[in-house]
């Protein structure tokens, strides 16, 4: 939410309404069940918070506006955040309004403390909302959760339905303290309930039947179809009832919501443009930032017209779209340099007053990068530490490579590059590193890149002998006894993986020297945790290999105990999967299957496919061929997904051997859709209509939209401005 200034003192603006228009609220109606629901979790002490779930333009923000107006009744102070793409692209960006300005989250354990104890001021507790939860940034998700945790704030959210699930969806909306309510779309009898309501009288029978018909009993769909038949004279009342005028003509099922809501901003004028363009993209706004752009009469209008709504946040009267999908239909017809044009206006603007505001400084980032892919050296380093520490590496590399060349130094190419290793891109993670060695200030400079590349080349697929070689050159360097002591550990990395390297080879014995040496380390160094070194699990494969068995199971075993102990996701599932194939036949099983339930929820995303490979393979072997195919399709999947090669040979000949024929390995991205939904796909990147595609191919417009449909699904993403980034290649492989 962004600054303003004074506001200008005309409250009777927004009564300029002439007639009143029925349906500029819509009513909520037939959702008893879930107000009832809502109420239990509200007086239940154990609850954190509840989760509004459905398709687009169901009815989910509004039923989240009214969970959130029954908690402020209740005696909770109200809030509310919409996220977007947009506000994803900095930590924060999402939330910031709501953070007290002098906090400093850079430092997350104090940065908590401040937001715990302004959160704590006026003791009456929290109920944020938060719209849109999937497209929340990490460290707003961190943030939150720790707020949830501490009984802070009770988070209200909605999401929607077939999203690819996120990390804020795993984190935020499931657990039980969370309760999911799943929206349906509207019965006949709900339609004729919401309609009584809105219209304020009786409703034929006939016209119920056929707006639920044309609706299909979504929320949005139906009022926007009440609104243009309103407008158009098709529905109309004679006095006591409500019908529709016989003879006239709905739209029909297929016809495409874009084109209902487009009617409606028709409707409203070109002068209304402005408004619905600036606020699709850096909305909520304060008012008198949205009365740069519009009268008073024109901003009536358009909350006449129930297009935007007002709100108090404070002192200030802020304005917002009065749903998400308006947003999306807006940006979806934005040119790319009138989307420039507005978010870099929008960033001047707030500059001129002084960015005095919470979060100006972040919302500012966000408009400059959306603009122009760059924003304030100062700012966007702020956003990256923030993001570090929230583990949002993706988020981390693309602020730092915002940065200019002369602003990059030996911490922010430190920083760079080992969110380049997190997120597996080693070769270029190595050369970063490299190049930030010659930027070192002093010792501890060089002795913390030292460190990242040693690991780094570690877990890479280059010879471990590299990470060995660079890691012995910096300790011939270093003559401070801690200084030695601390370059000492990241050599387990290296020794780990060249065991991997010696067990995968075939070299039993030498794997198991190696594993030995690296646990040596460990222990030396203090290191407990499994998910540190995985040194056991390679001992206990080769030891198994060598027929030692007894040997192989004990040493999983203690391994096993000290990851449930940890409790990390990754980390578990791995040694659960490890003591399954090392296990007896009769226990194989549990131990895999446990492994796949802890991966599945898990973002370790390679261990989850090696787990579906052992497991699908396990299955086969014991003749259950039907059950083991769907495992090792994901598995292929997966695999394909991580770019590991030797795993997808692996799984593909079980697949095989389990008398399934995948038409190709992935399941999801751009290598999942077929020849036809890439070709449609691309035609539509380009801005092309379904009905020119379906002209360009000599197709129908319906099949066009079905093979959209079935692109966006597998690229996991929702409206067309999103299929460039989508269809774009990946990075290559390390």
């Amino acid at each position: 939410m962004s600054p303003s200034g004074s506001v200008e003192a005309q409250p009777s603006a927004w009564a300029m309404r002439g007639p009143e228009n029925p349906v500029a609220r819509w009513p909520l109606a037939g959702r008893e069940r879930e107000l009832e629901v809502f109420a239990r979790v509200l007086a239940s002490r154990r609850s954190r918070g509840l989760v509004v779930a459905g398709a687009a333009g169901v009815g989910k923000s509004r039923l989240a506006e009214e969970y959130l107006g029954q908690a402020v009744r209740a005696g909770f102070r109200g809030a509310r955040a919409t996220a977007s793409a947009a506000a994803a692209a900095v930590p924060l960006g999402a939330i910031a309004h709501l953070l007290p300005s002098e906090v400093d989250l850079s430092d997350p354990i104090a940065g908590f403390a401040a937001v715990a104890a302004h959160t704590r001021e006026g003791r009456r507790p929290w109920a944020i909302l938060i719209d849109d939860l999937h497209l929340l940034d990490t460290a707003s998700v961190v943030l939150l959760r720790q707020m949830m945790d501490a009984g802070l704030i009770r988070l209200i959210s909605t999401i929607r339905s077939g999203e690819v699930t996120t990390e804020a969806m795993q984190t935020l909306a499931q657990g039980d303290a969370v309760t999911r309510i799943d929206l349906a779309a509207f019965s006949q009898g709900q339609v004729g309930a919401v309609l009584e309501a809105a219209l304020g009288g009786p409703v034929g029978p006939h016209t119920v039947r056929h707006l639920y018909e044309a609706s299909g009993g979504n929320a949005l769909y139906l009022r926007e179809l009440v609104h243009g038949s309103l407008a158009s004279g098709v529905l109309a009342s004679d006095g006591e009832t409500w019908h529709l005028v016989p003879g006239s003509r709905l739209l029909g099922t297929t016809t495409r919501l874009t084109e209902l809501i487009g009617n409606q901003f028709a409707a409203v004028g070109p002068t209304a443009r402005p408004v619905l363009e600036l606020l699709a993209l850096c909305g909520p706004l304060p008012l008198t930032q949205v009365q740069v752009v519009a009268s008073w009469q024109v901003l009536a209008d358009l909350k006449h017209a129930g297009l935007i709504l007002a709100s108090q946040d404070g002192r200030r009267t802020c304005v917002a779209l009065a749903d998400p999908v308006y947003g999306e239909v807006v940006r979806a017809e934005l040119p790319v340099l009138r989307r420039r044009e507005i978010l870099l206006r929008q960033a001047e603007q707030v500059e001129a007053y002084g960015a005095r505001r919470r979060g100006d400084a972040l919302c500012i980032a966000t408009w400059r990068l959306a603009a122009t892919g760059t924003a304030a050296p100062a700012i966007v380093l702020q956003a990256a530490t923030v993001a570090r520490n929230a583990h949002d590496y993706p988020q981390v590399i693309t602020l730092l490579e915002a940065l200019p060349e002369p602003r990059r130094t030996a911490q922010t190419r430190l920083m760079l590059g080992d969110a380049l290793s997190q997120m597996g891109k080693w070769k270029q993670a190595d050369a970063v590193l490299a190049e930030a060695e010659d930027y070192a200030a002093d010792g501890q400079e060089k002795l913390a890149i030292t460190l990242a590349r040693t690991a780094n080349l570690a877990w890479s697929n280059a010879d471990p002998t590299q990470a060995l070689e660079a890691n012995s050159a910096a300790w011939s360097q270093e003559a401070s006894p801690t200084s030695r002591r601390i370059l000492s550990g990241p050599v387990y990395y290296a020794l780990d993986a060249l065991a991997r390297l010696q067990r995968i080879r075939g070299r039993y014995e030498d794997c198991l020297a190696t594993a030995r040496k690296s646990g040596e380390i460990c222990r030396a160094l203090g290191f407990h945790n499994p998910g540190i070194s995985a040194w056991r699990d390679d001992a206990a494969l080769a030891l198994h290999a060598l027929g030692k068995t007894e040997e192989a199971r004990a040493m999983v075993a203690d391994e096993l105990t000290m990851a449930r102990h940890w409790n990390a996701p990754g980390f578990l599932g791995r040694s659960l999967r490890v003591s399954g194939l090392v296990a007896e036949d009769g226990d194989r099983l549990r131990f895999l299957w446990e492994s796949q339930t802890i991966l599945d929820s898990s973002l370790a995303r390679l261990e989850h496919a090696k787990t579906l490979t052992a497991l699908g393979a396990e299955l086969r072997r014991h003749g259950s061929r039907t059950e083991a195919r769907p495992l090792l399709r994901q598995a292929l999947d997966l695999a394909t997904q991580c770019n590991a090669t030797p795993l997808m040979e692996v799984a593909r000949t079980e697949l095989a051997a389990a008398g399934g024929r995948p038409r190709r390995d992935a399941l999801t991205g751009p290598a999942a859709l077929t020849p036809s939904e890439h070709r449609i796909a691309e035609l539509a990147a380009t801005g092309a209509t379904n009905r020119q595609i379906a002209q360009q191919l000599y197709v129908t417009p319906k099949t066009v939209e079905v093979h959209l449909s079935a692109a966006y699904r597998k690229l996991g993403i929702t409206t067309r401005t999103q299929l460039t980034s989508a269809l774009a290649p990946g990075p290559s492989g390390p």
